[in-house]
């Protein structure tokens, strides 16, 4: 339960820096690979098998698909 719920304010907090500038933070996405390339909002996230592979990009906002929830208070 300590690893759900200390991975939950880690959402949340990202959830409270996206939305002080969601122009730009909802879809900001960089930096490099862990193959030494740039990233991009076109990379796969691993699933581990579990599910399909999906785009950073379908993952990046919490509001849309596949999550659709929000915060009801984000401070």
């Amino acid at each position: 339960p300590l690893f759900f719920l200390h991975h939950a304010q880690l959402d949340r907090i990202w959830a409270i820096w996206q939305n002080r500038d969601p122009v730009t933070r909802l879809r900001g996405y960089g930096g490099k690979t862990n193959l030494g390339r740039e990233a991009s909002v076109d990379d796969s996230v691993s699933t581990f098998g579990i599910r399909d592979e999906v785009l950073v990009s379908d993952v990046l906002d919490i509001r849309e698909s596949p999550f659709c929830y929000t915060y009801s208070s984000l401070f």
